[in-house]
C-alpha cells in the first residue's frame, strides 16, 4: 500500500513556514528599534600630544596638553583628570568641545568625560608617559646598513 502526501498537508507546511519567518522578521525589527534608543551616542575624545618619553635625568613631563571631543548630539559635559574630584572644565548642550592647559605629570594620567548630571563616564583617553633609561645604547651597525 503507497501512501500520498495529502496537498493540504504540504501547503499547511509551506504556510506556517511563512508565517514563522514573518514573525521572526516582525519581532527583529520591533526588538532593534526598542534597543536603538538605549544605546549612547559615541563620543570621539582625543589628547595631543598623547604621549612624552622622558630622558635619563628626567622625573616629570611638562607639555600643553590640547583636549578635544566631538558627538553626534548635544551633551552637558566635564572633563576630568585622575583622581581629582575637581573637574578641569565643562560644557553645556554642546556637541563638540576644545580645552588647553599646561600639564606637569610623573605616570600615566586618565581624562574623562563625564555627563554633568549623572557623573557617568562617557568617553575616556590616557596621556602616555614613557621613561627612555637607554641614551648611553649603541647601535650596533650603522643606520644605513641593511645587513
Amino acid at each position: 500500500m503507497t501512501t500520498k502526501s495529502s496537498p493540504h498537508l504540504l501547503g499547511g507546511c509551506i504556510i506556517f513556514s511563512w508565517i514563522r519567518s514573518l514573525l521572526s522578521l516582525v519581532l527583529f525589527y520591533c526588538c532593534s528599534t526598542c534597543y536603538a534608543d538605549v544605546e549612547t551616542q559615541p563620543i570621539f575624545l582625543s589628547i595631543k600630544p598623547g604621549l612624552c618619553v622622558l630622558g635619563e635625568n628626567e622625573t616629570q613631563c611638562q607639555d600643553r596638553l590640547h583636549i578635544k571631543w566631538k558627538a553626534n548630539m548635544n551633551y552637558s559635559l566635564c572633563l576630568y583628570q585622575q583622581e581629582k574630584i575637581q573637574s578641569l572644565h565643562c560644557w553645556q548642550s554642546s556637541s563638540q568641545g576644545e580645552y588647553h592647559f599646561d600639564f606637569v605629570a610623573s605616570e600615566n594620567t586618565q581624562f574623562q568625560l563625564r555627563d554633568s548630571q549623572t557623573q557617568q563616564i562617557l568617553a575616556v583617553t590616557i596621556f602616555k608617559i614613557l621613561i627612555n633609561h637607554d641614551n648611553n645604547r649603541h647601535r650596533r651597525r650603522n643606520p644605513w646598513s641593511f645587513f
